[in-house]
């Protein structure tokens, strides 16, 4: 039942009142996408946001400066490439009548934003994405 969700805009709150009340935030805008990647829409400040789900619509890069936000104060995070990677297999089920082989598509496409980033970035974009996987 989703008669009890409620939904706010961040900017119109109390930024600490807002997450501290919330169980989900999503990022539905571009702050933070390439080439703007050092933008973020919340604070960096130490509250506890333990158990709730940050999720950001960006993909690329795949680990926003709101992702690392949200996982340094202890919250579960999704990539957008988990949007885009549904996305991608409800449009091909629409075009072709057929499921779209979701895993063998994500270790691709994870493989090739792997090889894209640095070596640095690496470890960190793994961890990110595929821990979120488990997490949810």
């Amino acid at each position: 039942n989703y008669m009890n969700i409620k939904i706010d805009e961040l900017h119109n709150l109390n930024e600490a009142e807002a997450l501290a009340k919330s169980k989900l935030v999503v990022n539905a805008t571009p702050v933070g996408m390439f080439p703007e990647v050092g933008e973020n829409i919340m604070r960096d400040d130490s509250t506890d946001l333990d158990g709730k789900i940050f999720f950001d619509l960006v993909y690329n890069p795949v680990l926003t400066q709101f992702l690392r936000t949200a996982r340094k104060r202890n919250a579960v995070i999704v990539s957008g490439l988990e949007m885009l990677y549904h996305q991608a297999a409800r449009a091909f089920e629409l075009w072709t009548g057929t499921a779209m082989p979701l895993d063998k598509v994500r270790e691709k496409l994870d493989r090739k934003f792997l090889e894209e980033s640095s070596p640095k970035t690496r470890k960190t974009r793994v961890k990110g994405t595929t821990a979120a996987r488990q997490q949810l």
